[in-house]
């Protein structure tokens, strides 16, 4: 998200907000974590279910997708492969 909530908006939802963040929770936490995951030799990135609160990326994990890295592979080429993709 690049930012965080007002705690007031934080307890809207009756039963909590719910992110789907772009990486690997809790490693790769922040901006450009599959980047990161490849600039690190990591072998796989993927993406993680958490809910929100009011860190930045610290809300509790509740579920993760793991997507393997290729050995030539590109930020882009995963998140092609990547459950959290946009379609247009």
């Amino acid at each position: 998200m690049g930012g965080s909530f007002r705690a007031g908006l934080l307890d809207l939802p009756r039963l909590g907000n719910i992110n789907l963040h772009g990486s690997l929770l809790p490693k790769y936490r922040g901006a450009a974590p599959v980047q990161w995951a490849i600039a690190n030799g990591e072998r796989v990135t993927g993406v993680t279910t958490m809910g929100i609160d009011e860190g930045l990326d610290t809300g509790d994990l509740l579920l993760a997708h793991v997507v393997p890295i290729g050995q030539e592979e590109t930020p882009w080429m995963c998140l092609k492969r990547s459950p959290a993709r946009v379609r247009s």
